[in-house]
């Protein structure tokens, strides 16, 4: 949290710098040029704004979509209403690490909100 506010809070020229240095120290190789990290977290990002795009904003700033980028595709997803209401909810399970996600499409949207979460 502590590096994602210095990011944040960087002037532009230096946020750059934090982000490759954020993701080298992570760099599970030897080998700078390639970190599987980082070329997921572009997968996630690109996946989560191709899924979740919503009134002209990228996925990725969606709430669905920062889950997506964060703890990768949902291990089962179930769409369900709430008897007698036109709320739609949909509700992503991981099963290793046992988090569960509700989203709630409060506005009849499109757009759904994290609910809760449990885990």
């Amino acid at each position: 949290k502590n590096e994602f506010n210095e990011l944040e809070n960087a002037p532009p020229e230096r946020q750059t710098e934090l982000f490759n240095a954020y993701w080298q120290q992570r760099n599970p190789n030897a080998n700078p040029e390639n970190n599987p990290l980082l070329e997921e977290f572009y997968y996630r990002v690109e996946m989560a704004n191709a899924r979740f795009d919503w009134a002209g904003g990228e996925g990725y700033a969606t709430d669905r979509g920062r889950i997506m980028i964060i703890y990768g595709p949902p291990d089962a997803v179930q769409n369900t209403r709430r008897p007698g209401s036109s709320t739609a909810y949909e509700i992503w399970t991981y099963y290793d690490s046992g988090r569960r996600f509700v989203f709630i499409d409060k506005y009849n949207d499109g757009n759904y909100l994290l609910l809760s979460d449990s885990g």
